[in-house]
């Protein structure tokens, strides 16, 4: 008998836990890390044991009879805040600076398994101190309830660690209250319609766990179908610009209409409407396309690539054909370098130290090959 409610007592939680799992379509979570939440998500059962216990102490202090106030007060500020705190702390501590949480729904799976922890202890110390009804009582609403708020919570946790990375703090704070408050109030009624054995709290319940279940059941079809990734511009498996989380790097196919920059990096595509390297490798946001083609250190690869050109800034192109290099022999006392600077100012010099005028420079290029012609 021993052995039947023990699988009773564990059984929902599993069952649970593996529909979470096989609905993690992109990026399947590592099973240790899953293991360590589950494990710490059920240790918070001590924790809440002792806050619930001293939090009703106070109430008995300060309510001499159990009225609706009492009820209110015990079931979502002592009972709801004790539990879904101890797995939000939890979720947090493991998870949030965890770089396998790199996708929306891994929110909703981490945020499941630490739920489940807590439910499949508080199971077993119900089942096996109420018998085997309690147990098929608690196997069809008191389970699914927490893995329903862990769902809530998850769903909420990952829209804040997503704009987190957007740097959009002002969102990350305010989906992270939700993914606290939303599962401690969706508990606190839970637990506060089954406490008071009215009808017309019970029609609330009725209603409570219908809504639960469906909006528990689009969250997980529509985050899962639609999983994106944390970080913007990321690909499952892949990374950008080096270094993420140790994967290869993104072909270039996986960039529809982008080129690469100068410094062998990715651009929006945004980015490259209207726009031109100037000699700084820097771009300008201009009207209009100027140039479409790649840019080896400052310069154009082909000068064929210098296509529909339009002048910057309103100043007129002196011609047509990009401006050529020309070899200029330094004098005898100053030293000249040849940079490329834009299609109409052509190449300029700059007068360098030759140990005579005590080091100084000129900072700005003032001469240009005209001056030496």
């Amino acid at each position: 008998m021993d052995i039947v409610l023990a699988i009773l007592a564990v059984l929902p939680a599993a069952v649970l836990l593996c529909i979470i799992y096989k609905a993690d379509k992109v990026e399947k979570e590592p099973l240790g890390l899953m293991a360590a939440v589950f494990f710490f998500g059920a240790l918070t059962t001590v924790s809440a044991v002792a806050l619930e216990y001293f939090g009703i102490l106070v109430l008995d202090m300060v309510f001499p009879k159990q009225n609706v106030v009492y009820h209110l007060i015990e079931n979502f500020l002592v009972i709801g805040v004790a539990e879904e705190a101890g797995k939000y702390f939890v979720l947090k501590k493991c998870t949030w600076n965890n770089e396998e949480f790199n996708f929306a729904f891994d929110g909703i799976v981490y945020s499941v398994c630490a739920s489940l922890g807590f439910a499949t202890i508080e199971n077993v110390m119900y089942v096996f101190q109420f018998g085997f009804m309690t147990g098929l009582m608690r196997a069809v609403l008191s389970v699914p309830g927490h893995c329903i708020f862990g769902v809530f919570m998850g769903a909420y946790y990952g829209l804040a660690k997503g704009y987190e990375c957007r740097g959009r703090f002002d969102k990350r704070n305010a989906n992270t209250q939700k993914a606290f408050w939303i599962p401690v109030g969706l508990h606190g009624l839970y637990d506060f319609c089954l406490s008071t054995e009215h009808t017309l709290t019970m029609l609330v319940f009725i209603g409570l766990e219908l809504f639960m279940v469906i909006k528990a059941i689009l969250y997980v079809k529509r985050i899962s179908t639609k999983d994106l990734p944390l970080r913007p511009g990321m690909m499952p498996g892949q990374m950008m610009n080096g270094g993420y989380f140790g994967m290869n790097p993104m072909q270039v196919q996986f960039y529809p209409m982008r080129q690469p920059v100068a410094n062998g990096q990715f651009m929006q595509p945004q980015f490259y409407q209207g726009q031109q390297m100037a000699g700084n490798r820097q771009f300008m946001q201009e009207q209009g396309q100027f140039y479409q083609g790649q840019v080896v250190n400052g310069q154009p690869m082909q000068p064929q690539f210098y296509r529909e050109q339009q002048p910057v800034r309103n100043i007129q192109p002196i011609n047509a054909r990009p401006v050529q290099e020309e070899e200029v022999q330094p004098s005898e006392d100053f030293k000249v370098i040849q940079s490329y600077v834009g299609y109409e100012n052509g190449p300029a010099t700059e007068k360098l130290s030759d140990g005579i005028c005590d080091g100084l420079t000129n900072p700005t290029p003032v001469f240009s090959v005209s001056d030496f012609d």
